[in-house]
């Protein structure tokens, strides 16, 4: 790896945040998974930002379904 990709994943792990699995994840994460018919990661994923009112950035299409999601398409230049 080059010197500027390290140092571009460290400042990204730098400002990584962390949040507490709560129920009411736990709960939200079933209902869209069913719902929406989203992978479990997909849909534990959606929850979480759903819960603390968080934009998504992806370029999985699955989650522009879910109704409430902030999603920001992430078009990757190649």
């Amino acid at each position: 790896m080059t010197t500027v990709l390290l140092k571009l994943i460290r400042d990204l792990i730098s400002n990584v945040s962390y949040f507490d699995y709560s129920s009411r994840i736990k709960d939200v994460t079933f209902t869209l998974r069913q719902k929406y018919k989203l992978k479990l990661g997909d849909a534990f994923i959606a929850s979480t930002a759903l819960k603390y009112d968080l934009p998504l950035v992806s370029a999985d299409k699955d989650f522009a379904k879910v109704a409430g999601l902030r999603l920001i398409n992430f078009i990757p230049s190649i």
